[in-house]
């Protein structure tokens, strides 16, 4: 019965949506009001699910399942969790009383619980970044990201940040309409092994 309530809710957020096409900032928070009711039952998303509407989970308490397709090899404080046969992923690190993952994780399909986070990558950020790689300093937002086919990341593995990726970055930073790219996050509270 709630589940029939909440999807005819949403259902009439989509729909309203659609009729308003200049209201797009009230969409976007019916979406995000919808979420949050959704979030407040104690739900369990998908990886495919926030991914799809990262910026309807923001700031939020969430619950997301997947398979652990990652675990930072420099000291386990970051995983990717995927749908099995997907591209898609959500980045999860660890909270402040949290242990490091544990590499035998992977492979795994666990449930981590926190709160979902945006980060804004801009040109402060990669002002920060040109100087540290220049500097000869590595930083860890993105040396821990690696592992899976991430070409443009390989230097930033090893502690370097590589000029293509700055590039990379840029471009992206350049093209967005925004005047940053963003990176989401869940900031893991707890975990459970499925």
């Amino acid at each position: 019965m709630f589940t029939r309530v909440i999807s005819t809710l949403l259902l009439s957020v989509m729909i309203a949506g659609c009729s308003n096409p200049a209201g797009n900032d009230s969409k976007q928070d019916s979406t995000r009001k919808a979420g949050e009711q959704q979030a407040a039952t104690g739900k369990t998303y998908g990886v495919a699910q926030v991914s799809k509407q990262p910026g309807n989970f923001i700031g939020q308490k969430i619950s997301i399942e997947g398979m652990v397709t990652h675990i930072c090899k420099h000291g386990g404080k970051r995983l990717h969790l995927s749908k099995s046969g997907s591209d898609e992923m959500i980045r999860v690190r660890t909270g402040k009383n949290m242990s490091p993952f544990e590499k035998e994780l992977e492979g795994n399909t666990i449930r981590v619980t926190g709160i979902f986070e945006e980060e804004r990558l801009d040109r402060e950020y990669l002002n920060q970044l040109k100087k540290g790689a220049s500097d000869g300093e590595h930083h860890d937002h993105h040396e821990e990201e690696g592992g899976e086919d991430h070409g443009e990341q390989a230097d930033a593995q090893q502690g370097q940040v590589s000029e293509s990726y700055i590039q990379e970055l840029e471009a992206k930073i350049d093209n967005s309409e925004k005047g940053y790219i963003s990176e989401y996050w869940l900031t893991a509270e707890s975990l459970t092994r499925k």
